[in-house]
């Protein structure tokens, strides 16, 4: 998993593509016989053992970035009188046409 935007995004794609996948063998595996099932059960638990882990770094990147965000919040724009960081507000902008 890269540390970019872009890596966020494409790991955020494919643990949801990986969770729609699980869900389909799921069904499948429920239908079959216990023979033919072990191998495929095998591998589908690995598969939602590593989106479980996957899940768990987005879900400890967001409080990273989210943490970032507070610190930047109250240093630019200072704390509210309950004592949280105070929202950024986006600066002005002016638009001129003609």
């Amino acid at each position: 998993m890269r540390p970019t935007p872009e890596g966020l995004e494409a790991a955020c794609q494919a643990l949801a593509s990986a969770s729609a996948a699980l869900a389909s063998v799921r069904t499948s595996v429920a239908q079959q016989t216990p023979s033919d099932s072990g191998r495929l059960r095998e591998a589908v638990l690995k598969l939602q053992s590593q989106a479980r882990l996957l899940a768990a770094l987005l879900e400890h990147a967001a409080q990273f970035h989210l943490g970032w965000a507070r610190r930047l919040a109250a240093t630019m724009a200072g704390y509210t009188e309950s004592g949280q960081p105070a929202p950024l507000a986006p600066p002005p902008t002016i638009s001129v046409r003609g």
